[in-house]
């Protein structure tokens, strides 16, 4: 028997419903939907994207905003501020309204000076920094410990663009809850402080309140980057919180100890005064009688402003110590 005849547009498939008999034309549904499906470039190896700072940001921030611990941490960060300041402020007030040699009430309270009210309303930086520090490691060592961070480089293999979006993260939440927490405290402090008589400040003193207001949330922030570098160059979370404490608890009160036992041995208490512990709290003081500096003996003391420029550089040398740490040890 002799087979039909095919046609130009036929071919041996026609008819199964594998191949149609004629190619859809350009503009037709078919096309158009099997234009959408082709990616946007194509290299040899399939397709290419294109990862940015910008996107990387966004997805530590989405990261980070879904951990449990996160929230906790800037609560506490944030209740801790206010608390601080509430609780300094009432010690000036029964202070205040009390007779220093008898210790009997005083028919009329003795003013309190707005030095002191500054300083109570970042009284409880010292331990918030402490609270931002753990944030900060945890920001870097969670992914290592639940193994999630070989996803985090599959998506982004830039590890220095990922370690920097996890200090900016880390940091601006850090400085927002901060930030948050000494409007907070300043509020408070100046209700617990209401009945009394305030004495303006004193001569020199005029950065004091702006150092209060906008230089604890940034010393906050500061450290908080400082801690993300820890979290990189240890990618422990036990190790990171250890190595931290031993930084700001450990390490200062050992050097003023032993700086204190010869004159031979004053050179410890110049490192004591460099570490971030005492430069935030010198910082703090913005010259205010110089209260920590000067009780630590030693060498060299840096000023208040001194300090504060002292801390952004441990900042930077921890960031780049963990970025180093980070692109040349393997992830494993």
């Amino acid at each position: 028997m002799q087979a039909p005849s095919q046609g130009p547009d036929q071919g041996p498939a026609q008819g199964s419903g594998r191949i149609p008999a004629q190619m859809p034309a350009r503009g037709s549904a078919w096309a158009r939907a099997r234009g959408q499906a082709q990616p946007a470039s194509q290299g040899a190896a399939g397709p290419v994207y294109q990862v940015s700072l910008m996107h990387s940001v966004k997805s530590e921030f989405v990261k980070l905003t879904s951990l449990v611990s996160t929230w906790i941490l800037l609560a506490i960060n944030l209740v801790l501020l206010p608390l601080g300041g509430g609780m300094s402020a009432w010690a000036l007030k029964i202070m205040a309204g009390t007779n220093p040699k008898n210790g009997k009430p005083l028919a009329v309270p003795a003013p309190v000076g707005w030095d002191d009210l500054w300083t109570s309303v970042s009284s409880m930086t010292g331990t918030c920094v402490i609270v931002m520090g753990v944030f900060g490691v945890m920001a870097v060592t969670a992914e290592f410990t639940t193994s999630s961070v070989d996803s985090t480089l599959s998506a982004n293999p830039h590890r220095g663009m990922m370690v920097g979006a996890k200090a900016v993260v880390a940091a601006a939440l850090a400085w927002a809850s901060s930030q948050i927490g000494v409007l907070l405290s300043l509020g408070l402090t100046r209700l617990v402080l209401s009945p009394l008589a305030l004495t303006p400040l004193g001569e020199g003193r005029g950065a004091l309140p702006w150092v209060s207001l906008l230089g604890a949330p940034a010393l906050i922030g500061a450290f908080t980057v400082l801690a993300v570098g820890l979290g990189a160059l240890c990618r422990s979370t036990v190790a990171g919180v250890v190595v931290l404490i031993g930084l700001q608890m450990v390490l200062p009160g050992l050097l003023s100890v032993f700086s204190s036992i010869s004159r031979l041995l004053n050179w410890m208490g110049t490192i004591a005064s460099l570490l971030p512990t005492q430069l935030i709290s010198d910082c703090l003081a913005a010259g205010l009688n110089q209260p920590s500096g000067s009780a630590v003996p030693g060498v060299f003391h840096p000023s208040w402003w001194q300090s504060g420029l002292i801390m952004l550089v441990w900042a930077a040398a921890f960031y780049t110590a963990g970025l180093v740490a980070m692109r040349s040890r393997d992830i494993k």
